[in-house]
């Protein structure tokens, strides 16, 4: 095959080489490089195929023409005469170039060499124009630049803090405007030298594992304080997460002030602990006139069969005292059950055992409003577990509040059977039943019916709501249901049952059978209430036993010595003297390890508890109390000292 059949444009180069140039001409003709052999005046005199090609045309169409005369370029063309006149080499690299002939291609870029062919004299006889197109690296390299940019605008004018940490050792490497204003400096230099993790709670080591750990493991985001150029204490939410940053692994930290956040939280626990403090205060304050008042009608219980009217006086006076010292307490417990402040004391109990104590807490209130209360239990006994007092405490609540609204004559079923591994408990009642569109809401707090004046039944709405934690709390649900008004109402209590056998509980404590009045004992009683104290020790003395006042903790500590009591009914809330040092106090006079310490309190919650037992307390006891737990309390204690003086 001879080179003028194996190209077209082959034979003015074979009239200037031997035949072994048709060979280079192939090889040329086969490269994606685009070469093309200019003359002295830039004519076209050979160009290979992908040239060609790269212009849009054939090699024939471009063989024998003007490469200016058909793409004009001042620019270039001196450039080709000076490479001419010079005989130095061109190199340029991504430089534009606009077809004229195809301005549908726009701005094209080129890298492209020119070098010039001279002869045995030196002297120039043509150019070789070779190039390359780099049109879309460079549209790429410009949209990536473009795109890197707005990552910086972005990056620079975030409003949140962001910093750029070296993932081996954390080195602060880039920080965005942001992120060194919130640190008070004007510089990312200054913000580099400083150190960062001065807060004692945020050490430099922690951070440095946190960067780690975020390499490792994926992003992390954590609070913490940090604190500023002046010292200044802030908080921020961070989130760290890995990038690509100048086209190095980076980890990314972008922080969002919460400082204001964190202070509003700060004073909502305070207002929350406040609002601890005022209903605690409250309940004091509530409780404290109810224990005279209770004394008050104890005493008149006394005499009750002397004179009717005195009977009726005592029953009213009792049953209000009664009352407004259950809504003092559910006012309470909802409150700290809500937050999770009350811990269940749990056992495994009888459901039987708690609706019993239920009826003989319930029967008084129906028989007062003339109402019938019916219980209806399996025969094979359900157990449960669970805190006793608080499950006796959510089923009078329920009895309770159908008594409110059930009228004169209705009547209030309590209903339990097992269903499978659940105990189902309905309280059922014939009243005037709950509207559908209240039934979603019937146990929100302080959520009631609208009633009319005959059936202001008193409460504060929060009975319910109380059940409904009570029963949560115990891995339970409750649920209201009604056809309606007028139709009645039914509530539902599903708990969870135990399984097994269990023996039957036996109550050691035989209230009515150890009580012995009077027994000889002397009580002190302390309480810088003097109606409180008055009351209390002239029911007392009623009963018999031998009784002493004191108004305040250094009085008690003055009489100890010379009376010698056996039970100290001690109220906390003393001035001056509180009773936590009061009892503290007895226990070191002698003989005060044989005191039975009793508190009497209007405080009620349990951080009260928790220090009177911290404090020599052997019993604790918040008003208004029942006389009848004082009874089997001053029983107990005498029983025992008898039980004692026998033995020695």
């Amino acid at each position: 095959m001879s080179c003028q059949t194996a190209t077209p444009n082959c034979s003015p180069m074979c009239d200037k080489v031997n035949d072994s140039g048709c060979v280079l001409n192939a090889l040329l003709q086969s490269t994606d490089q685009m070469l093309v052999y200019l003359d002295q005046e830039f004519n076209f005199v050979w160009v290979n195929n992908a040239y060609a090609k790269g212009c849009g045309r054939s090699p024939e169409e471009l063989v024998g023409k003007n490469h200016f005369a058909l793409y004009p370029h001042p620019e270039n063309e001196s450039i080709f005469r000076r490479v001419r006149d010079t005989g130095e080499p061109a190199h340029f690299k991504d430089k534009p170039f606009e077809f004229p002939d195809q301005p549908e291609r726009g701005t094209t870029y080129w890298d492209w060499k020119l070098t010039p062919i001279k002869n045995p004299a030196g002297r120039v006889t043509g150019l070789v124009f070779s190039l390359r197109e780099t049109t879309k690296q460079v549209l790429a390299d410009l949209a990536l630049r473009e795109s890197e940019a707005r990552f910086r605008l972005l990056f620079d004018e975030a409003p949140v803090a962001i910093f750029v940490h070296a993932p081996e050792n954390g080195e602060l490497v880039h920080a965005n405007r942001s992120a060194i204003e919130s640190y008070g400096y004007s510089s990312f230099e200054e913000l580099q030298q400083a150190v960062l993790f001065r807060d004692p709670a945020f050490p430099e080591q922690q951070a440095i594992k946190l960067i780690r750990k975020t390499v490792k493991e994926g992003p992390q985001r954590f609070e913490w304080r940090s604190l500023n150029r002046d010292g200044k204490a802030f908080w921020e939410d961070m989130l760290l997460t890995t990038v690509m940053f100048d086209g190095v692994p980076r980890v990314l930290a972008m922080a969002t002030d919460i400082t204001e956040r964190k202070r509003a939280e700060e004073a909502l626990h305070e207002a929350d602990r406040r609002k601890d403090e005022f209903l605690a205060m409250l309940a004091h304050e509530l409780r404290n006139p109810l224990t005279p008042i209770g004394n008050a009608a104890h005493v008149l219980g006394r005499y009750s069969h002397v004179e009717p009217q005195i009977k009726w006086a005592h029953e009213v006076i009792d049953g209000q005292v009664n009352y407004l010292g259950r809504l003092v307490d559910d006012l309470l417990d909802v409150s700290r059950i809500a937050r999770g402040k009350i811990a269940l004391q749990r056992e495994t109990l009888r459901l039987d055992s708690v609706v019993e104590k239920l009826m003989a807490l319930a029967r008084p209130l129906t028989e007062k409003t003339g109402q019938e209360l019916l219980v209806s239990l399996p025969e094979q006994p359900i157990l449960l577990d669970g805190d006793p007092v608080r499950l006796l405490q959510a089923l009078f609540n329920l009895v309770d509040n159908a008594t409110k609204f059930t009228p004169s004559g209705g009547k209030i079923e309590l209903i339990a059977r097992l269903e499978g591994d659940d105990a189902v408990i309905h309280v059922r009642d014939d009243g005037i039943g709950i509207a559908q569109d209240l039934l979603p809401h019937v146990f929100d707090l302080f959520r009631q019916d609208e009633r009319s004046v005959d059936r202001a039944a008193g409460g504060l709405g929060i009975g319910l709501t109380l059940v409904r934690h009570i029963v949560s709390m115990h891995g339970g649900q409750v649920t209201a249901g009604s056809a309606g008004p007028g139709r009645g109402t039914t509530i539902t209590v599903r708990l969870p049952a135990v399984t097994g056998a269990m023996q039957p509980a036996t109550n050691e404590e035989t209230a009515e059978s150890g009580r012995q009045p009077g027994a000889h004992l002397r009580v002190l009683v302390v309480d810088d209430d003097h109606a409180v104290a008055d009351s209390m020790a002239r029911v007392l003395e009623l009963e018999g036993y031998d009784i002493r006042i004191a108004y305040t903790g250094q009085s008690a500590l003055e009489q100890v010595g010379d009376f010698r009591p056996h039970v100290v009914l001690l109220d906390i809330g003393l001035k001056g003297m509180d009773g936590f040092e009061t009892a503290r106090r007895l226990r070191e006079t002698p003989g005060g390890e044989d005191l039975c310490l009793a508190a009497v309190t209007g405080y009620g919650d349990h951080q009260t508890r928790a220090k009177a037992d911290s404090s020599g307390f052997d019993h604790f006891m918040v008003k208004p109390v029942k006389f009848s737990l004082i009874q089997d309390l001053l029983a107990r204690e005498a029983k025992s000292r008898s039980g004692s003086a026998e033995q020695q």
